[in-house]
């Protein structure tokens, strides 16, 4: 399903919308929660190979999240941060961001001090 919702032409907002829906259903519904469980494993994949690849280890990095989805989500956001934790590659610091600049110039501030 989640390879057809991005090959087909459903605008942005529209896979936004099912994505908002999918998370509405997943206290309630065996099937949506493990969509969202796939989601939250896919996300740790992914920072888990920028981690790997930056060399940073466990609480060694500033995480920036972005995206209308993990903002007004925030047990979305918990339930990352506890897989990160049992990956063993928790960030030290995380930040929910409106756009994607301000977590970069988080991370540069973060750095300089």
């Amino acid at each position: 399903m989640i390879a057809w919702i991005y090959q087909s032409d459903l605008p942005r907002p529209s896979i936004a919308e099912l994505a908002r829906i999918v998370l509405s259903f997943a206290d309630k519904d065996p099937i949506a929660d493990a969509l969202v469980k796939d989601a939250v494993k896919a996300m740790t994949k992914n920072i888990s190979n920028v981690t790997n690849r930056l060399g940073f280890s466990d609480s060694n990095y500033v995480l920036a999240l972005s995206g209308g989805i993990l903002q007004n989500h925030p047990w979305l956001v918990e339930r990352l941060m506890r897989e990160l934790s049992k990956q063993q590659i928790s960030p030290r610091l995380t930040h929910v961001v409106r756009d994607p600049i301000y977590g970069a110039i988080v991370m540069a501030s973060q750095k300089e001090s």
